[in-house]
Formats: structure tokens, sequence, C-alpha cells
């Protein structure tokens, strides 16, 4: 389906208007009036990109201003922006994978690999036992990487099995957090908190900024070493730079994103109530995504211009993943329609 406009609450299609409940942009910061005016405001002191490396001989004070907010939000010692999530991605992973041996958990993001031999599905909890099991006769450094959040069927993964790592082995843990950031943790930093520190296992977090956040680029989280030195990798110094308009708007308009979030966890339980009786949906606290295996939903709502997450991920040739996904320029009523509607959707198929 063509939209002609950016999604926010709802979107057009030629001459129809659809309620929309898909997408990434949780807190609706892309379609947020305040924050654009920010970004504009950040434009006329920065310009529209900054079209050079951060290690040229100009260095302009938003990125530095920026990582520092960045590191002292979410207590890592310090922080790195990029262009994209996915650079963030490999830049993190280009630099590694001469020094250590990489293990994936199961559905790894592309950005996190090297090539396809790297992706697989299976169960996190199976994986977890081969690692506890296998790692002690390991050779090397061991690299761990993995998803804060399975986005796909919503599920929060565990991090409490790290105890039970020897400690005697050095192991980094990188943690995608992309769909974690912004909305889980304290005030939305992220999956850190959750993570038990340990002396024999270093912590590395990297994120998209664009989903929660509405800031087109990517973030690095971790201690001052290792960000150092993805400083100085050929990946970070010959690639672009994110654009310092909207890291200036992030800054300005931070109390904006708690706003935001008030008003997604109130759309969160306007909806987990109103569906609470089908059984139909998986999700966890305070999270905006609820998976369901009822595909025909999508084709159910659709044709009463409600139109959510349905497609097959990450390619062509996998399973249909069916979600429904809430925001937070939802309102009660777009929350209250939808709830009717999925209700409806139930009392046919039970009287079928």
């Amino acid at each position: 389906m063509k939209a002609d406009n950016l999604p926010g609450r709802s979107f057009k299609s030629g001459s129809d208007e659809y309620l929309y409940f898909s997408g990434t942009s949780y807190l609706g910061m892309a379609t947020n009036p305040q924050f654009q005016a920010l970004i504009r405001e950040g434009m006329a002191i920065y310009g529209s990109n900054y079209s050079s490396s951060r290690n040229s001989n100009i260095q302009i004070d938003i990125f530095e201003k920026a990582e520092a907010y960045l590191a002292k939000f979410t207590h890592h010692e310090s922080a790195l922006t990029v262009s994209s999530g996915f650079m963030a991605g490999q830049v993190v992973i280009r630099s590694l994978e001469k020094t250590g041996n990489l293990y994936y958990a199961p559905n790894a993001h592309p950005a996190v690999t090297r090539s396809e031999d790297d992706f697989y599905t299976g169960k996190y909890e199976d994986w977890v036992d081969q690692v506890i099991k296998n790692h002690r006769s390991i050779k090397g450094e061991i690299v761990l990487i993995i998803n804060s959040i399975d986005p796909l069927y919503v599920r929060k993964n565990n991090f409490d099995w790290l105890h039970e790592l020897s400690k005697d082995r050095k192991i980094l843990v990188i943690v995608d957090d992309s769909h974690g950031f912004g909305i889980i943790g304290e005030d939305g930093n992220g999956i850190t908190s959750a993570i038990p520190g340990f002396d024999h296992i270093e912590i590395l977090v990297l994120s998209s900024f664009g989903k929660a956040f509405g800031v087109p680029g990517g973030v690095i989280l971790g201690k001052s070493e290792i960000i150092n030195k993805l400083r100085s990798h050929p990946y970070f110094g010959g690639s672009s730079p994110l654009v310092p308009a909207y890291l200036y708007a992030f800054i300005k308009g931070f109390h904006l994103y708690a706003e935001a979030r008030e008003k997604l966890w109130k759309n969160i339980d306007c909806f987990s109530s109103g569906t609470a009786n089908t059984g139909f949906f998986n999700t966890f606290t305070c999270y905006p995504v609820f998976y369901t295996a009822e595909n025909a939903l999508y084709e159910y709502l659709l044709a009463s211009q409600v139109l959510i997450s349905s497609f097959r991920y990450p390619t062509q040739y996998d399973d249909l993943v069916t979600r429904v996904v809430i925001n937070s320029n939802h309102t009660s009523d777009d929350i209250e329609k939808l709830c009717v509607l999925i209700k409806a959707y139930q009392n046919e198929k039970e009287s079928n």
C-alpha cells in the first residue's frame, strides 16, 4: 500500500485515510511539531548536513556535547554516534571480527552480522544453554552478540544467566538495544540497568537512534577504552556522521520524550485492557508492540481502514509476522476503535 504522507497515528492513501498501528516510531517523534521545530532551529545553526569525517581537523561541538549527554543518560563511560543503527552495528562488528570468537544469539539483526552465515533462528534459551555448556573450551576472547528484545515475537531477553559464565574467561557482550532504547529502562535509557555487572564481562550496547528517539542515526555505548578504539576504525573515520541538527534537537527536546512516554503508557494500558480477554497477543509490561499468531486479523482490520504490521521478515521466504504497534500519537478513540474491531473479529471467529 502506498502512503501519501508520513504515518503518525494515521496516513492517507489516495482518498482514503487509515489508522496506523505499525512502524517503529514508538514515541511519535517523526511527526511531533515541537521536535520538528527544534530540528529546523538546529539546521539554522549547523546546516542541513555535515559533509566531512568526524576525524577531520574541524570538530563540530554538538557531537561531543551529545555523546557526553548520552553517556551520562545511559550510565556508560562513553558514547559514540554514527549515521545509522546499521553503521553502529558494522563499526562494532568489523572492528572485532578478527580479535575474538563471535557467537550470535538467534535472530540477530543484519546490521551486526558479517554474512548470512551469522544469522539463524532458534530458541534463545537453547542458545544460552549451549554458551554456558561450551564456553570454557573456547580458545581466545569470547564475543556474544544478543538482542535486548525480540521485536518480532515480542520477548524481552534475560541476562541473569551471565552469572554462570566462568570468571577466568574474557568475555565481551554486545547488546543490540534498537527496539528498547527510549522505551525500556529508567526514563527510557535502555537495557543497561537490566544487565548484571561483572569484572570479567564487558558490556557494549549499540542501538538505532531512529526508532523511539526519532533521530536518524545510531549510537554505541560502553567503556572509554573500546569507544576510543572504535573512533580510530576506518568504518567510523571514513563514514559521514549523524546530521548535527538532529543531535541539537535531541538535547534541546529531551523533555518531549518524557511527555511522549507518558502518553504511550496510557495508550498501552488502554489497548491491554481492551483486549485482555481475547488471548490473542504476546507482549510484556510497558512495551508498545503486541505479537499475534492471528495473521487473518490483518485483512480483517484493513477492511475497516485500520492497518497493523504484517509482513515476512527478514526475507520474503520467512514466516509471516503480525503485530499491533501502539505509539504516542494515538488517541483514546483510535485505541477504542481498534479494540472494538478486534473483539468483533474474536466473536466472528468463535461463532464459525
